[in-house]
């Protein structure tokens, strides 16, 4: 098995919805990195095949849903919920698998096959790379993870402790975002911690920075929100 993975998760809700696409253009691509798919639904829900694995996500993110669930929330920001399933899963895929892996949110596509070279251009010997919006909070739809790198436990174990705490809603927005941002940044000072910062948001501030790429663009498409009513991002096919 390659030492490099694709994760992501996704509800039997969300796979109905739009996430097949995700597995669709996973196995129309033929991508070597094996797909690893949690999801708080029974497993048997969803299509298996060698290079797709299923997990069932940690106890531990029903502990926190039942907990919260009866919080009341305005907009998607305030939504500590919907967007747990992501860390929880980026955590048990740490410490269950390892190794050089990439965040994928169900509501991408694949366009292209992928190397071991690209996912190493794209990390550049860092622990982590992700789409930086400076005056904003990161894009987390796509995020690399080198976690072979020594500062790994030290960085995972905080992020997932922001729910296992309740601290989330300590936070100004209650998203995975936020929560990655306030992780990385208590995590800089740490000798082994090393970011790389991806897309280039200060040059064009439009806030689908992955669409306008031209690292990832070619390969993977994160249809956020309304633009699941299209083939493509209308950003990327500006390019």
């Amino acid at each position: 098995m390659s030492e490099i993975s694709i994760v992501t998760s996704m509800s039997h809700k969300l796979y109905t919805q739009y996430a097949a696409s995700l597995i669709e253009t996973f196995k129309e691509h033929n991508i070597s990195f094996p797909l690893h798919i949690y999801t708080e639904d029974n497993v048997d829900l969803f299509p298996t095949e060698n290079n797709i694995i299923l997990h069932k996500i940690s106890p531990d993110w029903e502990l926190f849903r039942d907990r919260n669930k009866h919080r009341k929330f305005k907009s998607y920001m305030e939504d500590g919920v919907r967007f747990s399933t992501k860390v929880f899963s980026q955590y048990d895929h740490y410490k269950n698998i390892g190794g050089k892996f990439m965040w994928v949110d169900a509501d991408c596509v694949f366009l292209a096959p992928l190397t071991e070279s690209w996912v190493n251009k794209m990390l550049q010997e860092s622990f982590v790379a992700f789409y930086d919006r400076p005056g904003v909070y990161t894009e987390s739809g796509v995020i690399f993870f080198d976690s072979t790198k020594e500062v790994s436990d030290t960085f995972f174990e905080k992020y997932v402790t922001y729910y296992k705490e309740d601290s989330v809603y300590l936070l100004p927005y209650y998203t995975d975002c936020h929560v990655f941002d306030a992780v990385r940044n208590s995590c800089k000072n740490i000798l082994d911690y090393k970011e790389n910062k991806l897309g280039q948001f200060q040059s064009h501030k439009n806030l689908h920075v992955m669409a306008l790429d031209p690292s990832l663009s070619p390969f993977i498409d994160h249809r956020k929100g309304n633009r699941k009513k299209f083939k493509n991002s209308p950003e990327l096919l500006k390019q």
